[in-house]
């Protein structure tokens, strides 16, 4: 037989297993996610090529109690804080370039 105990908003009782109070629907305790390899490095990979995509997970990761986890979510959030800086200086220099180019076209009086 399970361990019972009492939800400490509602005082039904509980398993000590269960995640949720099933009377008043309290967190009793985080479900852990279990993140494979293959699935971290789609986190990075989606963090980093589809930013601000990846932020999603970052965040959701970053506020679990796990610290593994955690420390997924806090890389997946600085892999998109990189990917938006370099998208600024790409996106810097191409337009300087094509002004560049631009006035370098058109003729000037």
């Amino acid at each position: 037989m399970e361990n019972t105990s009492f939800c400490p908003i509602c005082k039904f009782e509980i398993q000590n297993s269960w995640f949720f109070c099933p009377n008043c629907a309290k967190e009793l305790k985080e479900k852990v996610p279990i993140i494979s390899i293959s699935k971290q490095i789609f986190v990075y990979f989606v963090s980093f090529f589809f930013s601000p995509l990846g932020l999603v997970w970052g965040i959701k990761y970053a506020r679990s109690r796990d610290r593994k986890v955690k420390i997924i979510g806090i890389i997946a959030i600085i892999l998109n804080i990189i990917a938006i800086v370099l998208m600024i200086i790409a996106s810097k220099n191409f337009i300087e370039q094509y002004t560049k180019t631009i006035n370098d076209l058109v003729p000037s009086y």
